[in-house]
């Protein structure tokens, strides 16, 4: 939603999508993507839209984090 809110020029919903991920890597210990996301956050927060690098560089640190989780999330649907 981050990625898709900034190609629209949307700051506000590009500011929130960065907040709930920051607040979703901090639940998972994703320490580096919670880091990443805090700093496009508050940059949107002044207005400024994140860089293509900037979000290619949260995709990627995301990325294991989140096929982390889906594996979880299988291996629980199985023992449940």
């Amino acid at each position: 939603e981050g990625r898709a809110a900034t190609l629209r020029k949307d700051v506000a919903t590009a500011q929130r999508a960065y907040h709930t991920l920051k607040g979703n890597a901090a639940q998972f210990g994703a320490q580096d993507v919670h880091d990443l996301a805090m700093d496009i956050e508050q940059s949107a927060k002044a207005g400024t839209l994140p860089s293509d690098a900037a979000m290619t560089r949260i995709e990627a640190a995301w990325t294991p984090w989140q096929a982390s989780y889906r594996s979880w999330v299988a291996q629980v649907k199985t023992t449940a």
